[in-house]
């Protein structure tokens, strides 16, 4: 059988998502990780640009679309970006998105781990849910 893990895990975590716990797990990882994690802001000043015009640019890439805005699977033109452009869309359950900022920081982290595994053998173009328990569903 053949090998499908990805020989980097590249990841874009969107404005909805801090900038410091970004790369924060950036530097976790350390520089010679083969997990590549880019937010929002560090490749368009302030972060300021639609989603409907990032989704295309970040799914070329392959990254897998890290982002706590539930509202993009919802609105019409971000959900056409996403599957039109075969994205890998990740979004934390809305348990997870009620938790203060502290509280998602620990439990990203705690589910860290489980998300770099999943993303490495598992997921196909689609949108996705990180449960409250880190298991990680296709919605």
């Amino acid at each position: 059988m053949a090998d499908t893990r990805r020989s980097s895990l590249k990841f874009f975590f969107d404005n909805n998502v801090s900038v410091n716990l970004a790369r924060g797990l950036r530097a976790l990882e350390g520089a010679n990780s083969v997990v590549d994690i880019l937010h929002c802001s560090d490749r368009w000043e302030n972060g300021e640009i639609d989603d409907v015009d990032w989704i295309p640019v970040i799914a070329e890439e392959g990254r897998c679309i890290l982002t706590f805005d539930a509202r993009i699977l919802t609105n019409p033109l971000e959900r056409i970006a996403y599957r039109n452009h075969h994205a890998i869309l990740l979004v934390p359950c809305k348990a997870f998105r009620k938790k203060n900022y502290w509280a998602q920081v620990v439990w990203l982290i705690k589910c860290w781990s489980g998300i770099k595994s999943w993303l490495d053998l598992t997921p196909n173009p689609g949108a996705y849910e990180l449960q409250q328990n880190g298991i990680i569903r296709r919605l």
